[in-house]
């Protein structure tokens, strides 16, 4: 079972590259995320189910045959924890998770010779509903690996603590893969870090260093898309809908239909964004406000009354290009124009590699002039090279009732470039993007083979290690 120390660890890049690893080595290989908290849609059986995000990229990226409704067996959503404390949920009692828990990985387990399990964060997590990762470890009679960030001291702190859950649960630690170490730091980190299991009788070895990974934290397209529509999991819990909301076979009811229109997403999306960085009222710089001069919806709307434009505007087709950054523009047209022909002859004598990571322009929707002007001079460049456009995107914020004149419509429609509209404050969309972690999706196959190529050649000596050998520390 790999568990993390804490969030954005790599826990799921990880498991992912072990599975592809133990692959090549055994006959079968199973996964599960027993129990999971972002849930996003996926089809089976011809209809509708919601599953654990992580789970459905590990199912989809390795054909697993497995069924879906084991893969993913328990989803804990938004309002769960309440009905759970009020003892609204029935699916969350003691007897139901544990029969769940056994079933589907009984049945995985079976069927394979070796199964990766993925937990959700730190060993801690889930311990509010009874099963924290130690104990769905310790319950499942599986060893636990530690995910932790490179380092030496706080790295030791955080792993002390999630060792102490195990032991609390008396769950057995197989050993640590240290990530995200900086590159000239591997063989020091993991020297120093078992000198300090050992000298505190962990009895637990380093099983891999790996080094950071470039551009792995750079979100694409479709993960902006997913951030300004409001994240993973966007509907609350409601005990008076459903009794079985915590299952992957629930079917998606109402407005969760596949096919729903783009209206009632919206809706959907802003009625639940208070969780996900949005503020819905007054004052702040959320969907409510426009703050900071960047203009401002109707005040006399609730915010869970609007409905939000379209998200991605143009360039469907590259939802999964990447930025090398993204550049405020703020300044005139003129001024702008000059700096974008600057950039292009910079970009086409090879002064600055722009192909590999295209710059981002962000504007406000009222900027019409350096709309026009940026969909202009990309049609304009890729029709002269269309492989060497350094402009990778265009990103829109603010003034969400605002409705964009028709000849920008008419380039929206001829460019081929991601053009993306917030629907958030300036100020909001770009703290957002500076303070988002990308995290893989289904449909991203070639993030997750990134990945994959990236951690497996770390991760070999760790996969001989499970095979063969086993710590722990009772």
């Amino acid at each position: 079972m790999v568990c993390a120390t804490k969030q954005h660890t790599g826990k799921t890049s990880v498991s992912l590259a072990l599975l592809h690893n133990l692959r090549k080595r055994c006959g079968s290989v199973g996964y599960i995320k027993p129990v999971g908290q972002q849930w996003v849609e996926v089809e089976a059986h011809g209809r509708a189910v919601r599953v654990d995000k992580d789970a459905a990229v590990a199912h989809q990226y390795f054909g697993l045959t497995d069924a879906i409704a084991d893969v993913s067996p328990i989803v804990i959503g938004q309002g769960h924890t309440k009905a759970f404390l009020d003892d609204a949920i029935t699916e969350l009692s003691e007897r139901s998770v544990k029969a769940r828990l056994h079933s589907a990985f009984d049945r995985i387990a079976a069927a394979n010779e070796f199964v990766i399990v993925e937990g959700t964060g730190h060993c801690g997590v889930g311990a509010v509903l009874g099963w924290n990762n130690a104990r769905v470890a310790a319950e499942l009679g599986i060893d636990v690996v530690l995910v932790a960030n490179g380092g030496i001291g706080s790295t030791f702190d955080e792993l002390a603590l999630n060792v102490m859950a195990c032991r609390a649960e008396g769950a057995n630690i197989a050993g640590v893969i240290i990530n995200k170490c900086a590159p000239g730091k591997v063989e020091e980190v993991s020297r120093y870090l078992q000198l300090a299991s050992d000298r505190f009788g962990w009895n637990v070895p380093v099983l891999a260093c790996v080094p950071f990974g470039k551009d792995l934290d750079k979100p694409s397209v479709q993960d902006l898309v997913r951030l300004f529509e409001g994240g993973f999991s966007k509907e609350r819990y409601d005990p008076s809908k459903s009794s079985s909301t915590t299952s992957n076979q629930s079917l998606i009811e109402g407005n969760k239909k596949v096919g729903r229109n783009l209206a009632e997403y919206y809706t959907a999306a802003l009625s639940y964004a208070a969780g996900y960085g949005y503020q819905s009222g007054g004052g702040g710089s959320g969907v409510g406000s426009d703050g900071g001069g960047d203009g401002s919806d109707s005040a006399s709307v609730p915010a869970h009354m609007r409905v939000l434009p379209p998200v991605l505007l143009a360039g469907a087709e590259h939802r999964h290009r990447r930025f090398s950054h993204y550049e405020l523009v703020t300044t005139s047209l003129e001024r702008f124009m000059t700096r974008l022909h600057e950039a292009a002859k910079a970009a086409a004598s090879g002064e600055v590699d722009d192909g590999a990571g295209r710059v981002c322009f962000v504007t406000h929707t009222s900027r019409s002039d350096i709309i026009q002007g940026i969909l202009g001079y990309q049609l304009v460049e890729t029709r002269q090279d269309p492989t060497n456009s350094f402009i990778g995107g265009l990103l829109l914020a603010g003034a969400t009732d605002r409705q964009f004149p028709p000849f920008i419509d008419g380039y929206l429609k001829r460019t081929s470039m991601p053009v993306l509209r917030s629907n958030r404050a300036m100020t909001q969309t770009m703290a957002d993007i500076k303070n988002f972690t990308p995290k893989m999706q289904a449909d991203d196959e070639q993030r997750v083979k990134h990945v994959i190529d990236l951690y497996a050649p770390y991760l070999e000596g760790a996969v001989a290690h499970l095979l063969t050998g086993r710590s722990s520390i009772n």
